[in-house]
This record gives C-alpha cells, sequence and structure tokens, in this order.
C-alpha cells in the first residue's frame, strides 16, 4: 500500500557531531508518497542474525526508502545505527571516523575505548572489535547508504577484517548501487549474506497502481498496466510519471508523453551523462537492440572494448542488465531514453546501425531478429530477400510463421526487387487468399522473366509457389513441372536454408501427392504422400496434411481401417505442435466422418464434419471440398432430404469447374447423383447420371439398380451376371450381394436372398460396414423376421433377435431416426403424455404425433411401449447411453399419464 511519510522524519538533530555532518548519520526522511513493501520488510526482518544484508539497484529503485523504513518501524529488532556515505568518505579516516560515530550513535553506552585510531592496522582492528563485543547481548546493526562510492580497497579490507573479528556483535546492512566494499562473493558462499537485488525491488503490477493512486492520478487499468510494462517496475519512474501527468492536457497520450519526458531526464542527468564517452558512445549505438550480443555490441560501436564497457555498466548497475553470458540488456526506461537521444541528435547512424544489426543477425541465422530489424528502416529489398533465400516458402506458409508473415505483410506494392516479386504470391498463399495469390504469381512471372542478376533464389521461390498454387488448382501437371523446376534450381544455386531443408522436400511431396490423387493416379499419390509422412520434426504440419490426405485416398479405396489409422495419426500430430483448427488440414476430419457415416455412428459424422468444416482446405482443396459435398449430399438423401442433396452436389458440380478436370472425381459426383436419384426411386434420371460415368464394377452395379427401379429386374438381373464372382473390393462385394439380395426377394426366392444377405453381412462385418445393410430398408426387415438365423455371428450389427410371442409385430429398425425423432422416442420412454412431450420440445400435438407414427413404422412396433421396449434393447435413447435417470413423467400432472 502507499502512505503519506512526513510524520517519521525525525528531529533534524545538530548539524555536526564535532567535525562530523549529523545528517550523514541521521535515518534518511521517507518520501511524502511511498509504497510500503511489505514483503521485502519481511526479508529484512528475516535476516536479523545474518552477518550482511546487501540491498543493491540501480537508482530510483527505492532501496534507501525500503530500509529507511524498516529501520524507523518495528521491523529493525537490533540496535541500529546509519550512515550515508559520499565521495569523500573514500578515504580511510574520513570513513573510519563516520563509521565509528555511527557505532557509538547505535548503542545507548558505548564503549569508552571506542575511538578512531592514529593508525588502522590488523592490532587497532581487533581492538576495536573487542569494544564493539565487549558485553553485548545483541549485535549492533549498522546500515550503510550508497556504498557504491567506496572504491578504495583498503577501506574494503579494513571493513571486511573488523567484520570478521567482530562477530556476531556487529552486522551490516549495505545499500546502493552496487557494493564494492566488501567481498560478496565470499558471505555468499558461506550463506551468511541475504541478498535483495534489482528484481526484487522491482514495483509489482499492484504496487504501481497503489503509487499512481496514492499520486490522485486517474488512470485506467490499462494504462496503468502499459506504465508498469514501459517502467520495468521502476519505483522513481513510476513517480515522475505520476507527478508529470498532473494538470496535463488530457488529450490522449500527453501525459504518457510528459511522463516519459519526466523519466528522460532523470535518466539523461543521472545515467548518461554521468559516464565515459566511450560508454555513452557504447549505449548509444547499442540501444536500436533489445538483447545486446557482446560481438554485435563490438560490430555496431566499433569498440573492440564494448564488452568490458557493458560488463562494467551491468556491475555498477547503471540501468544495464547481464541476461546471459556476453548478452546484456538495457531496461526499458534507459532504452527508450536512448533511442530517443539517437533519433534527435544522431538520425544519420540510425539505419545504417538497423542495417548492420539486420546483417548480423542473418550471419548467425537469426531470421527473425535480422527482418524485424530491415523492415523497421524500410530496407525491403533486404526483408524480401531474406524471406526467400533464407526463410524459405515452406516456413513462410507454416503455421508457426504467423510472426514472419505480420512483419512482410507490410512489404509495399511499388517494392521491385526480385525477391518481393516472389514473395508476394507466397503471403497470399499464407493468407488462404488463392485468387490474389494466382494474380501475384503471374505478375512474378512478368517481374523475373529473363532471369534478372541475383534472382535465382526468387526463382526458386516462385517455382515452390506454383507448386503450391498448382495443388489447390487440382492440376498434377502443373505441380510436377514445377517441381522439377526446383529440383533443377536447386542443384544451380549455392546452399542455403531454402534450397536444402527438409522442409522443402516435404512440401513438394505432400502438394505434388495431393494434385496426384485428385488427377486419380492413386498409387503414385500414395507414395508421394507416404514420403511426405515421415518429414522431419520442423515439417510436422506437412507431414499432418500428408497423413490427413493418405486417409481419405483410403477411404476412396474402401479400407476403412487404415482411414481411421492415417487420420488419427494426423490429428495426433496436429494436436502435439499445436495447429489451431483452421490450420489443419480438413481431410482428416472428412475421411473420419466418411467411415462413421459408413458405421452409421451419425452423432460422430456431425462431429467430424464440424471440425473439417473449420479448416481452409474445406473450400479449397479439391479432394477434401468434393469429399464433403459427396459426403453431405448422401447424409441429406438417406434422410429424404433430396433438396439438400442437390444442392450438394451443384456445389460439388461448381467446384469441378473451378479446377483442372478430374476423370475420377467427376465420376464420383454422377455416381453420387445416380444414387441420390435411386433413393427417390427415379432410375431413369440415375441412367442419365451414369451416361458420362466410365466404365467399371459399381457403374454397371447402379445401372442394373436402375433397371430394377423402372420394373426391369430381369433387365437388372442380366446385368449384373458380369459382376458375380467378380474379384472386387469387399465394400463393392457388399453393394453387389445386397442387390442381389433385394432382387431375389423381390423374386420370391427367399434363400436366395438369404444367402445373398449373408454375403453382405460378412463383407461388412471386418470394417462394421452397417450403412448400405440399414439403406436396404423394407426387404432386408422382412427377411430377418423370416429367417433370424440370418444373424447368427453378427452382433456387430446390433439387430435384436425378433420376439414373435411377445410381439409378433417386432422388427429390427434398419431406418435410422432423426435427431427429432430420437428426443421424441426419449421422452415416450420416460412417461411423458403426448401433450407433455408438445409442451417440454415447444411443439404442437400434431407435430409429436407425425413423429411418433414415424417412430413406430421405422422400430416396427405397434404403439408406445412397444416402441420404448424396442428403444431400450437397441440402445437408442440419450439418456440410457448418458447413464442418466429418467425425467419425472409427467410435468403437467405427476401422474406418468400416456393416454394420447
Amino acid at each position: 500500500m502507499s502512505r503519506p511519510a512526513g510524520d517519521d522524519a525525525g528531529p533534524p538533530g545538530p548539524s555536526r557531531v564535532g567535525d562530523l555532518i549529523a545528517a550523514k548519520l541521521a535515518v534518511p526522511s521517507l518520501p511524502r508518497v511511498m509504497v510500503v513493501r511489505a514483503a521485502l520488510a519481511a526479508r529484512l526482518r528475516a535476516a536479523a542474525h545474518t552477518p550482511v544484508v546487501a540491498v543493491t539497484g540501480p537508482a530510483g529503485y527505492g532501496k534507501t526508502a525500503l530500509v529507511a523504513h524498516w529501520t524507523r518501524t518495528a521491523g529493525a529488532a537490533t540496535p541500529t545505527s546509519w550512515l550515508s556515505l559520499d565521495e569523500r568518505d573514500n578515504a580511510p579516516a574520513t570513513f573510519w571516523a563516520y563509521l565509528l560515530q555511527a557505532i557509538r550513535a547505535g548503542q545507548p553506552h558505548p564503549p569508552t575505548g571506542l575511538a578512531v585510531p592514529d593508525r588502522i592496522d590488523r592490532a587497532a582492528l581487533r581492538r576495536l572489535a573487542a569494544d564493539l563485543v565487549a558485553e553485548r547481548t545483541r549485535p549492533l546493526t549498522v546500515i550503510i547508504d550508497r556504498a557504491e562510492v567506496i572504491t578504495n580497497r583498503t577501506v574494503a579490507a579494513q571493513l571486511d577484517t573488523l567484520l570478521r573479528y567482530a562477530a556476531p556483535g556487529l552486522r551490516l546492512v549495505v545499500v546502493g548501487r552496487s557494493a564494492p566494499l566488501l567481498p560478496l562473493y565470499r558471505y555468499r558462499l558461506a550463506g551468511e549474506l541475504v541478498e535483495i537485488q534489482t528484481e526484487d525491488l522491482a514495483l509489482t503490477a499492484g504496487e504501481t497502481a497503489d503509487i499512481v493512486a496514492a499520486h490522485g492520478l486517474d488512470l485506467s487499468p490499462a494504462g496503468t498496466a502499459a506504465l508498469h510494462a514501459r517502467t520495468e517496475g521502476w519505483v522513481t519512474g513510476v513517480c515522475l510519471h505520476a507527478l508529470a501527468a498532473h494538470g496535463r492536457d488530457p488529450a490522449p497520450g500527453s501525459a504518457r508523453r510528459a511522463g516519459g519526458r519526466a523519466m528522460a531526464d532523470y535518466l539523461r542527468g543521472g545515467i548518461l551523462d554521468a559516464q565515459l564517452p566511450r560508454a555513452r558512445e557504447v549505449l548509444l549505438r547499442t540501444s536500436i537492440v533489445e538483447r545486446i550480443d557482446a560481438d554485435l555490441a563490438i560490430r555496431l560501436s566499433g569498440r573492440d572494448d564494448a564488452r568490458v564497457v557493458l560488463d562494467e555498466l551491468a556491475r555498477a548497475n547503471a540501468f544495464v542488465q547481464t541476461v546471459d553470458d556476453g548478452v546484456f540488456r538495457c531496461r526499458a526506461p534507459l532504452r527508450a531514453m536512448l533511442r530517443d537521444e539517437l533519433a534527435t541528435w544522431h538520425p544519420e547512424l540510425v539505419r545504417p546501425l538497423h542495417l548492420e544489426a539486420a546483417r548480423w543477425y542473418r550471419e548467425r541465422g537469426r531470421v527473425g531478429e535480422s527482418l524485424e530489424h530491415a523492415t523497421r528502416v524500410g530496407a525491403w529489398a533486404f526483408a524480401a530477400d531474406l524471406a526467400v533465400a533464407d526463410i524459405g516458402v515452406p516456413r513462410l506458409v507454416s503455421p508457426a510463421a504467423a510472426p514472419y508473415r505480420s512483419v512482410l505483410a507490410r512489404l509495399p506494392a511499388d517494392e521491385a526487387a526480385a525477391a518481393a516479386w516472389a514473395l508476394r504470391p507466397v503471403l497470399a498463399l499464407a493468407a488462404g487468399d488463392l485468387a490474389a495469390a494466382r494474380a501475384a504469381a503471374a505478375a512474378a512471372r512478368d517481374g523475373l522473366r529473363g532471369d534478372p542478376p541475383g534472382s535465382g533464389a526468387a526463382q526458386l521461390a516462385l517455382r515452390v509457389a506454383e507448386v503450391v498454387l498448382a495443388r489447390y488448382a487440382g492440376d498434377a501437371e502443373a505441380a510436377g513441372r514445377a517441381a522439377a523446376a526446383v529440383d533443377v534450381l536447386r542443384g544451380q544455386l549455392p546452399p542455403t536454408p531454402a534450397c536444402g531443408a527438409a522442409q522443402l522436400r516435404a512440401l513438394l511431396l505432400c502438394h505434388t501427392g495431393v494434385a496426384e490423387m485428385w488427377s486419380g493416379r492413386l498409387a503414385e499419390a500414395r507414395a508421394l504422400l507416404t514420403q511426405a509422412a515421415a518429414a522431419e520434426p520442423d515439417a510436422a504440419h506437412l507431414a499432418h496434411d500428408a497423413l490427413a490426405n493418405l486417409a481419405l485416398l483410403h477411404l476412396a479405396d474402401g479400407t476403412l481401417e487404415q482411414v481411421d489409422a492415417y487420420a488419427q495419426q494426423a490429428l495426433a500430430l496436429a494436436d502435439a505442435v499445436d495447429l489451431a483448427p483452421a490450420a489443419r488440414a480438413g481431410a482428416a476430419s472428412a475421411a473420419l466422418a466418411g467411415v462413421a457415416f459408413l458405421r452409421n455412428e451419425m452423432a460422430l459424422v456431425s462431429q467430424h464434419l464440424s471440425r473439417a468444416a473449420a479448416t481452409t482446405t474445406a473450400q479449397d482443396d479439391p479432394p477434401t471440398a468434393t469429399a464433403l459435398a459427396l459426403l453431405r449430399a448422401q447424409i441429406a438423401a438417406r434422410r429424404r432430404d433430396i433438396p439438400r442433396a442437390v444442392a450438394a452436389l451443384a456445389g460439388a458440380r461448381a467446384n469441378l469447374r473451378r479446377w483442372r478436370s478430374s476423370g475420377p472425381a467427376s465420376d464420383a459426383v454422377d455416381l453420387t447423383a445416380a444414387r441420390v436419384h435411386l433413393v427417390q426411386g427415379d432410375g431413369a434420371a440415375a441412367r442419365r447420371e451414369l451416361e458420362t460415368v466410365s466404365d467399371g464394377p459399381e457403374r454397371t452395379l447402379l445401372l442394373a439398380c436402375a433397371r430394377a427401379e423402372e420394373g426391369d429386374p430381369a433387365g437388372a438381373r442380366r446385368a449384373l451376371v458380369d459382376l458375380r464372382g467378380l474379384d472386387a473390393r469387399p465394400p463393392l462385394r457388399q453393394m453387389i450381394a445386397l442387390t442381389f439380395g433385394r432382387l431375389a426377394f423381390a423374386a420370391g426366392d427367399v434363400a436366395a436372398a438369404a444367402r445373398a444377405l449373408r454375403d453382405a453381412l460378412d463383407c461388412g462385418r471386418p470394417e462394421q460396414r452397417r450403412r448400405p445393410v440399414i439403406e436396404e430398408g423394407a426387404w432386408v426387415r422382412r427377411l430377418i423376421q423370416i429367417r433370424p438365423d440370418v444373424l447368427s455371428g453378427h452382433d456387430w450389427l446390433a439387430f435384436p433377435r425378433p420376439r414373435p410371442a411377445e410381439d409378433p409385430a417386432a422388427a429390427p429398425v434398419v431406418e435410422e431416426l432423426t435427431d427429432r425423432e430420437t428426443e421424441v422416442l426419449d421422452r415416450l420412454a420416460a412417461g411423458l403424455s403426448s401433450d407433455d412431450i408438445a409442451d417440454d420440445m415447444y411443439l404442437s400435438v400434431n407435430t409429436v404425433k407425425t413423429h411418433l407414427r414415424n417412430i413406430y413404422r421405422k422400430l416396427g412396433t405397434p404403439g408406445r411401449s412397444a416402441a420404448a421396449r424396442r428403444a431400450r434393447e437397441l440402445n437408442l435413447l440419450p439418456r440410457q447411453r448418458r447413464g442418466e435417470p429418467a425425467p419425472p413423467a409427467s410435468r403437467a400432472t405427476g401422474t406418468g399419464t400416456a393416454s394420447r
């Protein structure tokens, strides 16, 4: 907390004691407003039996006020005296005269022999020590303020000797910017030292707010936080700001500018002007950097002794601190003042110094710092060349490169350096603006035509960008050409991070692989993506992308276990490197949604679709966007939402026009459209969709289904002849078997239908493909009632055995309930009446009755009780799956009536 301190000053006392200045022996008055440092005072009290306490820090950090406040309060539990030093006390005779007078002042009954000896030697010090400890029960604490002025080694050695001889009768509290008068390292090793240093003295954010409030300054929490950051907890800086801000113009920034000037004036007079010229030069020239490497300081200042200078400043606590071996830092208030001084009095040095720093950092591979200094002075040609040659396209487009991109986004539109031309499409790609990237790439090709001198790295970056653009255009040929050009350029250019990085190889493999997948060359795509998936850790985002697209590729193959494995690996890797949802490859979630759909796990379908939709690739990456559109069409069709299915297909076809033509993708869209028409029972429309599809077993199968829908089962069976015994993948064999079963059942051949259904179930069991069986609908339900043995060994399908004795009309559910029907069923099973369900769900009673009729039909049950029982058997109730108790039977009456 902050408090006024004027009442603690005490009487002034005599102006002199003999020939000594009495004020130097008095505890200093406390500031009018100060913050009470309770935690630090507690540390001082806890050190009551420690021989030495050192309180050191830069000017204005509240050292003297802290110890004076502790001395004036109950915190000083032992006899205490005070001595404030100045430069004249560096002489032994003067120092000892004051010290011995301070010792006398701290004792109620000072020893009579305690006097300044004529000669200060070990014998004299032993006598002084003996007099000091004679008949003492508590040690005397002597506080020596401004300890940094004692640089005389003789004085320091004598004081150290006295302290050791007089222990435990004497303890010292030394206060100052530094404490050269004692060998602190030795006391530290012996465990006889407590230190309170700069970081301990720095104000906390709360203490900064206390001082601001005590000065009557109305500063917002954000403004107080900003002040705390600017001052880094420097007590005097906060007070100067508060005092300077009083009565200022309330315009934004006025108080801040006044406070900044006040702090700068203090530091200029108290720190900078007090330094030797060599130190001032080093400080000014290194002020452009946050962390001052010793080698960089030598480079910027042109002085070989720059490290020595910085070491001296750090030891003197001149607002310079050592942060690592050979690395220094000016504290924020001093750095701000130095930068202002440099810009005001030496503006001609600012740009050269920043460029020299940029070159130094670049030579050491510290591209972020190099980029910062280059762009700060508008050296955009240097910055662009650094970006394309040293950072490289793979890193620039990675999620981790956001800090680089935010700096480079300020690249002027009129910058015509070769690297700037190549950089623009890369930045647009990273921002997800494909149209801008394509336009920038076209402009770059014009700008780099003729291979201007020194444009090799720019040409390489442009070709890499073209590989990425080709992927998003679905153009495998263009991707291959650009990748080949990259390989040629890499062989011609000297080794640089952009040329030889493993990230570059992973990028080429991944993006070319996705383009190949879109073109339908699945074996080539699989090989490329598999290599990209093994990328090194620094290319983890590309390995994630490759794994996700391998999952999508295997979804097309129909191997669900591999889909699941690749997608889960992709998501685990994204989690491990903390990829943001939008930066993830949507292919992984799209593939998992497809797996969940085929397994009839519709809640998971919704989750995975939502995650896929949150990615940037959901709209722009041809394979992912098409897979999502086709899956949405299938989901809508199976829910009989034909308009939505048609809209999804229209979106997929519109996308096909945006990208390079892909026969496999076009076939996939037409095949899905045919399935949608078959759900409607429109065989003729399905056949029209299949006219342009490439010949293959899936087309043949759907043509047979179309003939059956048109009332030509014989023609359908003839169309299927070529598929009988086909060595196809299990998913296709399952569909063929189901089609044979449907036709056989329609013809009254129950035995053949049962054999076909059993074959379909055997094909679906390894990967639990429930959806194709469920979509067959009524004939499967009726066949299972007639031949329940068909389900033997197929518990994975979750079909209950029919129980004709108890419920002859019962049949397994083979048509999915909608979400709203599931909610109604949950309340029905809890005993709510139709009226109560309507009230609870904000529906009309007629709507509830419509839902109930649909539920009875889908569950194959005659009424409420049978539907509730069937729902429990099939684990369809949300509360049942969550293990929650049923709600009260009726909110309205509490009777649980189910009259409607």
